[in-house]
């Protein structure tokens, strides 16, 4: 619906403010973002992830599917937080960043924590941590963010009508 309202308001003459004028109706999903790395990075905390990187002399790489996407804008946050410099790789689909950090291409990823299950189980990824509390079953035991000592982080994917 707030796509149809932007469509409708950049190609007709409608007075509309997005911010102002739309109001959520009701939440109907909410996902557990988490951050993985490769299981090949010698890190097992957020707080060794954050000092892995400063004193990496390469830079360390994230990947993300698409600007202002989740993995984007929780990348971008997460590295102002830390004080860390992160480089961005947009890539075509999720899988793709996928293979690419369990190659350790990319060292860093932040998806639904329900699309790595697999991979974090069979301990090619490794998930350091949620971005917000996570009740889910069935997901791999992790931190919050502001449990591993980074505040700031605690937005959870909202997906609502």
């Amino acid at each position: 619906m707030l796509l149809l309202a932007a469509v409708l308001t950049a190609s007709m003459n409608v007075d509309l403010d997005l911010g102002t004028d739309m109001e959520t109706v009701a939440v109907f999903a909410q996902a557990a973002s988490a951050m993985v790395i490769p299981a090949a990075l010698p890190v097992k905390t957020v707080a060794e992830f954050i000092d892995y990187a400063k004193k990496s002399p390469q830079p360390l790489f994230y990947g993300h599917t698409t600007k202002g996407d989740g993995g984007h804008l929780y990348s971008e946050l997460f590295a102002k937080l830390a004080g860390i410099t992160l480089k961005e790789v947009t890539y075509k689909s999720a899988a793709d960043v996928n293979t690419d950090l369990i190659a350790n291409r990319v060292q860093v990823h932040f998806i639904s924590a329900a699309s790595v299950v697999g991979h974090v189980n069979a301990g090619t990824l490794r998930l350091l941590a949620y971005v917000a509390k996570n009740e889910s079953k069935g997901s791999p035991p992790a931190p919050t963010f502001a449990e591993a000592g980074v505040n700031g982080m605690d937005r959870s994917r909202l997906y609502w009508t």
